[in-house]
């Protein structure tokens, strides 16, 4: 006779009575309650054990995040005894986790195993090891600004991620717009004032924590605007971006005028250029790195990227300086080679200051700068003085 379906020999079965999954905030404290039976009936006796899961993490731009980090985020008494009845239950507490990962809190996942060798109603013979999970989305305290929250320093950070994660809603309702917030208030305030088990409920992902819905709901009843940051980290990615293509562009005319010499002569030369060619192509990685670090997707793949010559250098650098292909030459290295590598030392003194620019905006650090004269203007500009500000009012912006 073929077997199609058989129950185990020992007929013991696990299971969670209620949630296995759940969402929860810093500081608060459940159950989780476990049953087991044997060919239908309570099973006393048996030892269950809590562990962490392994091989679970959360990637971002191929970088890997463990779950169940930290661990003392998340408390619990991890082993327990089936009484009569086949249950038992584990006590739960979280505190906050920080911000182990670029998106909101920490996900913990657990093994609940069960032993059943050593039950009195098991023979020996019949041991067996079954695993069941529980999950856990553990979410990260949120502080708001002194004085109430604010539109910039404290509701933008998170309408922007779901604006990010659904921008067909653009059109419906665009979060990542105070003005089309604002206009649209009353509406939002009802989604999220429903209980979390509503169909209306929003957002519907089920992943805001309460500090944030807290902080959420206060501030539309007096969305009050705050001060502009510097700069945003996806202004950032964008700058990050831009100088990568100016590496990429600066590329080709070196190795246009490296190929114009025949080989064997002007060694000496050659061995420049393509020494040029190498650090630009260094360049190119080290912007791709940070962009990639700081949660960005590097582009190299799309027609709007790939130079065209003639033409002048991406970001609005060197204005005046049209790029060419063509063979070395003098005139070449004095008119093109030398204004792409003009150093740093030419600068205005205020260029090449050290200081990271204050946390608040002033009447100088808002101009802008509508053109660069050198690369490294670019570079200390928007990407330096960009990094310097976002890593002082961040939590782990890398």
């Amino acid at each position: 006779i073929d077997i199609g379906l058989q129950e185990k020999i020992h007929g013991t079965t696990t299971g969670v009575l209620g949630d296995s999954i759940f969402r929860v905030d810093p500081g608060d404290n459940w159950q989780v309650i476990v049953f087991g039976s044997r060919f239908g009936k309570p099973l006393e006796g048996m030892q269950l054990t809590l562990n962490p899961a392994t091989n679970h993490v959360t990637r971002c731009n191929g970088v890997k995040y463990p779950f169940n980090i930290p661990e003392e985020a998340v408390s619990f008494t991890n082993i327990a005894d089936t009484g009569t009845t086949g249950i038992t239950v584990f006590h739960v507490n979280s505190s906050d986790p920080g911000s182990p990962r670029p998106i909101d809190g920490q996900l913990y996942v657990y093994d609940i195993v069960n032993e059943i060798g050593n039950s009195t109603t098991v023979k020996n013979d019949e041991s067996s090891t079954v695993n069941i999970q529980i999950s856990i989305l553990l979410h990260t305290s949120y502080k708001v600004s002194e004085g109430g929250p604010t539109w910039y320093q404290d509701i933008y950070p998170i309408f922007k991620m779901y604006a990010n994660m659904f921008p067909t809603m653009t059109s419906i309702l665009n979060l990542a717009s105070y003005e089309d917030v604002v206009r649209k208030k009353e509406m939002i305030k009802a989604t999220m004032s429903l209980p979390i088990t509503d169909p209306s409920y929003m957002p519907v992902t089920r992943d805001l924590s309460k500090s944030k819905q807290s902080a959420i709901l206060e501030w539309l009843d007096d969305p009050k605007l705050g001060t502009r940051p510097l700069v945003t980290l996806e202004e950032l990615h964008g700058y990050l971006q831009t100088a990568l293509e100016i590496e990429l562009s600066t590329i080709p005319p070196y190795l246009s005028a490296l190929f114009s010499i025949r080989k064997g002569h002007n060694n000496e030369v050659a061995n420049i250029l393509r020494s040029v060619v190498l650090e630009e192509m260094l360049h190119m990685t080290l912007v791709a790195n940070i962009l990639s670090s700081i949660c960005g997707s590097p582009t190299l793949n799309e027609s709007s990227v790939i130079p065209r010559y003639p033409s002048t250098l991406p970001g609005n650098v060197h204005p005046g300086l049209t790029v060419s292909l063509g063979r070395f030459s003098l005139d070449l290295v004095e008119n093109v080679f030398l204004k792409i590598e003009e150093p740093d030392e030419t600068l205005p003194i205020q260029f090449r200051q050290t200081q990271p620019p204050p946390h608040e905006p002033t009447e100088e650090t808002e101009i802008l700068y509508n053109h660069y004269d050198t690369i490294g203007q670019f570079y200390y500009q928007n990407i330096w003085q960009s990094l310097n500000y976002l890593a002082s009012t961040q939590d782990n912006l890398f």
